[in-house]
């Protein structure tokens, strides 16, 4: 660029710009903060601003004067002369022949960037000229990409089920974000060293697991696995100790400059993971960068931990499903899983056999339990070992046991009742022999299971009065067919006709410190006594069709029956029917009605599921207790432990407190009833529930439940069930006959 004295002027081929416009337009184009050039018609360049020399790494020299195709990419210049020259007056287009969009500048290397072009015309002098802003979209774009490559670590880890099943495309979409040549991820091992996960390569398109045998963390480098050769010394391998330093999250450049980044994973104060990232150029890494990474690496932290969580919940109900289908006594299954089993009984022709031990109270009372046990323990083995591997047997009573067999005749019925009963007879314990009686019956493809049970039951009480140790059986017909017990039947008529149910409170007791948190409501039939099982007039309502009517019967009366308003601390536990709860004519707002009526608030409501019934439809579960939670209302889960529908609940229901069933508190001596709690209380530690001990008869069984992380108790040794006379206050436990001490922890 040229001056004279005479005729100032910026030179350029072909250009002439008088003094004054070159003043004007340099003051305007100076002042601009984003790129600005001003163009002749011709498409020759008079102007630039700093900014835009920086932008594009050209001198002022190079661009004044020289066509504005310069700053077009290479592949796009032959259609930008064709565009410009046919162009004629009228409005600015941009370069690229669109009037919006993005473009990209070539710089003076050649390589290319994001802008936004902005074309207005301009006259000075009398002169036509074009105004061009170029705003350089390079941040933008790469806050765009850095924010994409976060949302798409969302969406890979909420389809992970592992870091290391997420590591492949973890290593890929942040390794090409932030434009690497090849990365890895390295799992820390328990003992502390780093083994290779995956690998990743940006030229080969490419992620994978480390070869057999090369997963190792042992020596150092960017990972293997068809990644460009890295040039220059090895990076620095990470040790434990570093990684410890990346498990405070510091994103730490690497020692050499084949490694370009590395960051650690953390979950619960410990370091999970490495992540290391490496490129033969080293690129320059954005500001914000660091935080993004560190931000990433939290995210990261917290799905271990999510999953973590999840696997411990998930191993928490495997280990309850283990030991609820088990008596712990014999290690084969229980009463309510044969139940179970027996109501899915397929529909083909089966057999029932039911089998009681002779006279072992008479063992009991002379030996001591522990000589039961050990025949108890000697027929169960005996059954297991007699019958066909696919047969059900199971511990159903005291010294009770019943056999499922399926597709079996009325011959092959018989001739396994007697292959029992004398493999059993030949039994040798210290206490002397045992003997069995065997009732057995069988039933068509299609046969209600409950009455060929019923059935065989019968045959095994005519077995007893024969002189027990003997076999008695046979087919089921219509004139065998048990005849079902109507006693409950009139009797549930009666009761929803006089509405005369007895609801008494038993009181719920915090064990570290005696004071009472709750009651659950229990309804008590007219003529109850110390031997009658309330289960029975359920059962029987669920047979007849009635049980809607006796659970809302027994809601009404038990919420009717405590003198609200109460302390806020105080909880009613109302024990609910499957059945009803989840009946869509009876919701939620028929039980807020109920409460209202009684100046009940829903938040000191606590609904019991009872497991009187399989439960299939988890999902509407789910629905429902969502639409009472709403509301306050919380939810407990009875029986925890016994049976296979409860382990489904307790995954779908999350309830606010569990209840361990009373089988389990009383038998908790054994590891099998020990390990069935333990991981109660496990699940509801992770889960946030409280946990409940049912059936605490002493101060025995209270403090094993204390000592196992047991929180809650009910029970006769804590407090018998009772009227509430009074509202319940600051703990006090009102209008029950007898109260115990606190319990302090075992040991």
């Amino acid at each position: 660029m040229t001056a004279d004295t005479g005729d100032r002027q910026i030179a350029a081929p072909g250009t002439r710009v008088p003094l004054a416009l070159a003043e004007e337009a340099q003051a305007l184009v100076r002042g601009m903060p984003d790129g600005m050039l001003l163009v002749d018609r011709r498409g020759r360049i008079l102007l630039v601003n700093g900014r835009l020399l920086s932008m594009t790494g050209h001198a002022e020299a190079d661009l004044v004067g020289a066509p504005v195709e310069v700053l077009v990419p290479t592949p796009l210049r032959g259609a930008h002369v064709r565009h410009r020259r046919v162009a004629g007056p009228g409005p600015i287009h941009r370069p690229s022949g669109t009037t919006g969009g993005e473009f990209s500048v070539r710089r003076a290397d050649g390589t290319t960037f994001p802008a936004d072009i902005g074309l207005s015309s301009a006259t000075w002098a009398d002169r036509e000229l074009v105004v061009v802003v170029v705003t350089d979209l390079t941040a933008r774009r790469r806050a765009e990409e850095m924010r994409s490559m976060q949302f798409t670590v969302t969406r890979v880890l909420s389809d992970a089920t592992s870091l290391a099943d997420a590591g492949p495309r973890l290593l890929d979409v942040i390794g090409r974000t932030l434009e690497m040549s090849s990365g890895d991820l390295r799992l820390m091992e328990p003992a502390g060293g780093l083994t290779v996960a995956a690998i990743w390569s940006s030229s080969a398109s490419a992620v994978g697991r480390p070869a057999a045998g090369g997963g190792s963390a042992a020596g150092g480098g960017p990972p293997a696995g068809g990644g460009p050769a890295a040039r220059g010394r090895p990076a620095a391998e990470v040790t434990s100790r570093e990684a410890a330093v990346l498990g405070e999250q510091a994103v730490a450049p690497a020692a050499h400059r084949t490694a370009a980044l590395s960051f650690g994973v953390v979950s619960d104060g410990r370091v999970n993971a490495v992540f290391r990232f490496f490129s033969e150029t080293g690129p320059v890494l954005a500001s914000d960068a660091e935080g993004i990474m560190r931000d990433i690496g939290d995210q990261i932290g917290h799905f271990i931990q999510r999953r973590q969580a999840e696997a411990a919940l998930e191993e928490s109900i495997a280990r309850l499903a283990e030991v609820a289908a088990t008596d712990p006594l014999t290690g084969i299954r229980n009463r309510r899983e044969f139940d179970r089993m027996l109501a899915t009984v397929p529909r083909r022709r089966f057999a029932v056999l039911a089998v009681d031990v002779d006279n072992l109270k008479r063992l009991n009372d002379e030996f001591g339990h522990e000589a039961g046990d050990v025949a108890l323990r000697a027929v169960a083995s005996s059954l297991v070992a007699v019958l066909r591997g696919w047969d059900i047997v199971a511990r159903t009573g005291g010294d009770e046991f019943s056999m499922l067999m399926a597709d079996v005749t009325a011959r092959e019925a018989a001739r396994a009742a007697e292959r029992v009963r004398n493999v059993v007879r030949a039994i040798s314990v210290s206490y002397g022999q045992v003997s069995i009686s065997v009732g057995w019956a069988t039933g068509p493809a299609g046969a209600d299971p409950r009455d060929v049970l019923d059935l065989a039951d019968s045959h095994l009480y005519e077995a007893k009065r024969a002189g027990r140790d003997r076999v008695v059986g046979g087919p089921m017909s219509r004139r065998t067919r048990p005849a079902r017990r109507s006693e409950w039947s009139a009797r549930i008529e009666e009761i929803l006709a006089r509405r005369n149910l007895t609801i008494l409170y038993q009181p719920i007791v915090r064990l570290g410190q005696g004071t009472v948190i709750g009651h659950e409501a229990l309804a008590r039939p007219p003529g109850f006594g110390p031997s009658d099982s309330v289960e029975d007039l359920f059962a029987e309502a669920h047979r007849t069709g009635r049980i809607r009517d006796i659970d809302w019967l027994c809601r009404r009366l038990a919420v009717a029956a405590v003198p609200w308003p109460v302390g806020d601390e105080w909880t009613l536990f109302l024990n609910v029917s499957a059945v009803p709860l989840l009946d869509p004519v009876h919701d939620v707002d028929q039980m807020l009605l109920l409460l209202e009526a009684s100046g009940a608030p829903a938040h000191q409501v606590v609904l019991e599921i009872t497991e009187r019934e399989l439960i299939s439809d988890l999902g509407r579960v789910r629905e429902v207790l969502a639409a009472y939670r709403e509301h306050g209302f919380r939810f407990a889960l009875d029986d925890v432990g016994e049976g296979h529908s409860t382990l489904e609940l307790l995954a779908a229901a999350r309830p606010e407190f569990i209840k361990i069933a009373r089988s389990l508190t009383m038998t908790a001596s054994h590891s099998s009833s020990r390990a069935a709690i333990r991981a109660a209380v496990a699940f509801a530690q992770v889960s946030g529930a409280a946990v409940i001990g049912e059936g605490i008869e002493n101060e025995f069984a209270a403090g094993q439940m204390t000592a196992l992380g047991v929180g809650l108790g009910q029970g006769m040794w804590l407090g018998r069930p009772g009227r509430l006379e009074q509202g319940p206050r600051e703990g006090e436990l009102i209008g029950v006959s007898q109260r115990r001490r606190p319990v302090a922890p075992a040991g």
